[in-house]
Formats: structure tokens, sequence, C-alpha cells
């Protein structure tokens, strides 16, 4: 693991600490732990499950799964206390985040196709041929499934819709059919809520606002769902968006048709995604409209917090602004003087990071005790406790 200026803070060979020819999936961060699959490429090697100290990088405990139980290189999903994977047979199976107890296991279902998605109280399997389950965290018990198309094409996500006053929470994925491409809206109970055709888009994930349901498509376009004309019972109204940059090694910035598109990512104003070809691949953004960025960005202005906290020595202070602004993060004693200053010019709006080493700015060691970190972004201006222990 790396620190905000990329100095390596800690490492964890599996090869060494457990046996060789290890290979350590994808990792999910939760609660000061950080926890991976690690699986065994020799023969009658097991696979197991990992959680380190988020802060020294050792081993808290270690889940070792039966002989002949694979679990593919997807991150775990960590939700109220709970660690949960599935393996190669679609058997989902859930561990306590403090010792690794095992709490639960479904029997075997479908091969998944994605990484386990943790939606509200349910760790939601969608499996290779289109079949989706709905599994209860609290019991392992199976709450609903469903059928969505032949073969999924990304992973689900959940869409915050408005209905009346009141925000119901639905859940939206993409999968192909016979007669092409089409997006299922289903309620956390699995029920069927809508499916929107897709012919000729041929998009991979999707990703959600408030407002609208967001795919890309080949040749380098980004779609949007109005999510209001599907509370209403009308057609899907769906626009279409041109690329605002591109960015790409040696061609002339064009997509190329016979590209693959990503799981669209949003920050602030713009979307991100990256299409892949044969020959090269293509990260392009878009700018969105005004009113769906402005359903992220309005809610907090200005947020700050960090972590770890308490620390010793050191703590990462993140805050996240609405606008673009130069940025002051000041370290203040209990007495009010700065021991500690920071100045980032020219933040874009976003999440941003510094890391305290517990020094002040002549580089000396602060002594342990309570400490105030303020930031200022324009006219905006926060605070925090921060503690520092010895």
């Amino acid at each position: 693991m790396k620190g905000a200026d990329g100095e390596r803070i800690w490492r964890f060979d599996a090869s060494s600490t457990l046996s060789a020819g290890c290979r350590v999936s994808a990792p999910t961060i939760y609660e000061g732990l950080v926890v991976a699959g690690v699986h065994e490429a020799v023969s009658g090697g097991r696979d197991r499950l990992v959680a380190l100290d988020a802060f020294t990088g050792q081993p808290l405990w270690i889940r070792t799964f039966e002989e002949n139980e694979y679990i593919p290189p997807f991150p775990p999903v960590c939700l109220d206390g709970n660690v949960a994977v599935v393996d190669y047979e679609g058997k989902i199976e859930s561990f306590s985040a403090a010792t690794g107890e095992l709490l639960w296991a479904t029997v075997a279902g479908e091969a998944p196709a994605f990484p386990l998605v943790a939606i509200d109280t349910i760790v939601v399997s969608v499996g290779l041929s289109g079949k989706v389950r709905g599994v209860s965290l609290r019991d392992g018990s199976i709450a609903w499934s469903a059928r969505c198309g032949d073969h999924p094409l990304g992973p689900p996500c959940t869409v915050p819709m408005q209905q009346g006053v009141d925000t119901v929470e639905t859940m939206a994925m993409v999968s192909s059919t016979d007669e092409g491409a089409a997006l299922f809206l289903l309620g956390l109970d699995g029920r069927m809520l809508e499916r929107i055709d897709l012919c000729g888009i041929e998009p991979s994930g999707v990703v959600a606002t408030k407002e609208h349901i967001y795919a890309a498509g080949k040749g380098g376009s980004l779609y949007a769902i109005d999510t209001s004309t599907l509370v209403n019972g009308g057609d899907a109204v769906i626009e279409r968006f041109d690329a605002s940059l591109y960015q790409s090694k040696g061609d002339d910035g064009e997509v190329a048709e016979d590209t693959a598109p990503g799981t669209p990512f949003i920050s602030g104003r713009m979307a991100y995604v990256v299409f892949q070809g044969n020959t090269r691949d293509a990260l392009v953004s878009f700018a969105l409209e005004k009113d769906d960025a402005a359903e992220q960005e309005a809610p907090i202005p200005l947020a700050l917090t960090n972590f770890p906290n308490p620390f010793n020595p050191s703590t990462r202070i993140a805050f996240s602004i609405a606008r673009a602004s130069d940025v002051e993060v000041g370290i203040y004693d209990s007495g009010g003087r700065c021991v500690c200053r920071f100045y980032l010019k020219g933040c874009m709006p976003g999440r941003h990071e510094v890391e305290w080493d517990g020094k002040n700015d002549h580089g000396r060691i602060v002594s342990s005790g309570v400490y105030f970190c303020k930031v200022k972004a324009g006219t905006l201006e926060t605070t925090r406790k921060l503690v520092l222990v010895k």
C-alpha cells in the first residue's frame, strides 16, 4: 500500500507469507482492513481469504477454503461487519470482518459473471446466463431471484428514482437478449419494473444518478436515460452525448466503431469511459448537463475527513469541493497556534488529499494531543478534530 505521496507504507507478499505461487485478487478496504482473495496456483493448492491491517499490512486473519472450492479474482463485498465472496459455482459465503469466522453460506447457484454487489441489506449475484439472485446479508437466505436476458454485459448498479416526494432505490443492469441489448430495471425485492431495448447501442455496464442512467455505446458515444420518464410509465427518453475530450496515443482523435465500451465513471460535471479496441484503447470524457452534476455536488459544498483518527505517526486528510478553488489546509494546536500549513493551487471540483506526518512547518515532530484541521476553499471553511497518539 502507498501513501498520498506515492511512498510505500507496507507490502504483503503472499508467496512468502503463505506459500509459493500465490496470486492476490483485487482488494477491498473496509473499516481499517484490507481484504483480498488469494489463489494458490499449484496442484492441490487451496484458495484463501486474507484480512490485513490497513495501517501495518500484518495479517489479522486468514480463512482457507475447502479443497476444489475456488473463488474468482473479484474484490470481496464488505458491509455491516460482513465480508462476502462468491466461488466459481455460485456459492456465496459470508465471514465476520472482525474474526474471519464463517457466518453463513448459500447453496451453489450459477457461475458468477461479475463481482458481488451490496445493495441496501442484500448481496446481489449475477450469473453468466443472466440469472440474478438477491441474498440476505443477515442470514444468507435467498431473498429473491430474477432473469435478466441471456448474457449480462455489466454489473448491476443502484438507481435512486423520485416518486412524488419519496426517493425509491431500484437496480439497473444491461444484458444481451435475442433482440439485442436491453436495460433491466428491478426493485430491491427482485420485481421487474422496466425493460428498455438498447439495440444498436451495445453498452456494457451502467451507472446512475438521481436524474439519469448512463451507458456507453460502441464508437465512442455516451447515452443518458431520463429516469423521470420511467417513473411515470412513459417511453424511455434516451439522449446521446458526443465526446468533449479524447485521449489516445498515435491516432487521429476518433474512436473506431469496433471498440468495446467500459462502464462510465462520473465525477462532477464529467463522465469518463475507456473504449477498448483491437490495436488501441481510448479514454473519452463527456460533459454532462448541469442539473445532473448539481445533484451530485450540491449536498456537500465542502466536506472534510481524515484517516486514521486517532493516528500515529501520520494521517491522510481528504476534502471535497464543489467548485474550482485555491485551498488552504491548516493544522492548529489546542491553543489556536498554526503548526503546519498546506497550500493547494487551482483545485478542481472533486476529492483531494494531503498527508500530515505529525511534524510542524520546521520539520520537527509535534507532541501528542488534540489538533484541529481547518480547510478554507474560497468563502467556505470547515474544521475537524485530529488526535495524535504516541
